[in-house]
């Protein structure tokens, strides 16, 4: 990712920083022994095996179980929600482009994600 945000590849920054924030949550549920992803969302209760769980599953874990801040939660989601502009039809329907703040910004929260996470995990 980083080599990526260097380059200005910043599709890559998106894409990478995503993912790379979805394996810390599930590095973090593996090392804590959390198999079941579990949490309430508008009234509905929802419950999924670990390796079942989108990003979104996770985040709402986290947050819910208080173990990210809700700003961290808010920068995994930008994440997520930037995620999308790997879909070909998306680009071509929307006139938002990538640019290199919206990869900063991704770049930026997966860093203090990961330093939110590798200081719990220990």
């Amino acid at each position: 990712m980083t080599i990526n945000y260097i380059m200005n590849n910043y599709k890559s920054v998106v894409v990478l920083s995503g993912s790379m924030v979805e394996t810390l949550l599930i590095y973090y549920c593996e090392k804590k022994k959390i198999q079941i992803i579990d949490y309430s969302k508008n009234q509905r209760n929802i419950s999924k095996k670990l390796y079942d769980a989108d990003l979104g599953d996770l985040l709402n874990y986290f947050q819910i179980h208080g173990m990210l801040d809700d700003i961290l939660v808010h920068m995994g989601n930008i994440s997520r929600i930037s995620r999308n502009f790997i879909h070909p039809g998306k680009e071509l329907r929307d006139t938002e482009e990538l640019n290199e703040a919206k990869a900063s910004i991704c770049f930026i929260s997966a860093i203090e994600i990961l330093f939110a996470i590798c200081s719990r995990a220990t």
